[in-house]
């Protein structure tokens, strides 16, 4: 009988998170100028999978990250990016980094 072997997912690094953020924050900014959507300079999938292919991750991961990230931007009463419903379940570690990304929270000493 062959079993299938189910890959581990790896912690999300610093780094990692820090690109994310910034590619969020970059939609946010493209949103607003209203450069972002369908039929419009960019879409959220076409930025996405090339940051996901980067980071040797899947693109529904990154994109889990981004909702991760509208649930923090929500918790400190910030508009979140549509399309990108807030996701809640951030642990406590990965929420600071979170906020800190976008400069909700100031550096834990």
């Amino acid at each position: 009988m062959h079993v299938k072997q189910i890959k581990k997912a790896k912690n999300w690094t610093t780094r990692e998170v820090q690109q994310v953020a910034t590619l969020y924050k970059r939609m946010q900014e493209l949103d607003a100028a209203g450069r972002l959507g369908r039929g419009k300079d960019f879409t959220k999938s076409g930025m996405v999978k090339p940051l996901a292919e980067k980071l040797g991750r899947s693109v529904p991961s990154v994109e889990c990250k981004m909702m991760n990230m509208s649930y923090v931007l929500t918790q400190f009463g910030r508009e979140w990016l549509k399309g990108y419903k807030p996701l809640s379940n951030v642990n406590g570690a990965m929420y600071q980094q979170m906020a800190r990304q976008f400069n909700l929270i100031d550096e834990v000493a």
